[in-house]
């Protein structure tokens, strides 16, 4: 039991520092501290990748679209240090609370 109280205790603590209050969605987290991100609002999309070089319109990059639903109005959670994005693959319905690390943010 003690094993199931501190994924569900680190699940809380991850929610908490970005603000997140969890009603009836409730997604698979996704670490993706390790990538540079960009959300493009006026695409309804993120961009990461693993490395600044992808990070332009030639490159390796992975894109999800932005997910809102009634339950979640907005898509993006800022902490800190970190920023939960809820995404949705637009591959068999998947759809995750995908992390970032702040600092990895692309602003151009």
């Amino acid at each position: 039991m003690e094993l199931i109280n501190n994924y569900n205790n680190a699940i809380k603590a991850l929610y908490d520092h970005v603000g997140f209050d969890k009603d009836w969605d409730d997604f698979p987290l996704d670490n993706r501290t390790n990538m540079f991100w960009k959300v493009d609002e006026s695409n309804n999309c993120i961009y990461y990748a693993e490395n600044m070089e992808e990070m332009h319109p030639d490159g390796d990059y992975y894109k999800d679209r932005l997910y809102r639903n009634k339950t979640c109005k907005k898509y993006e959670y800022k902490g800190k240090n970190m920023t939960m994005i809820l995404v949705d693959t637009d591959f068999h319905g998947y759809k995750f609370s995908a992390f970032y690390d702040n600092d990895k943010e692309v602003k151009i």
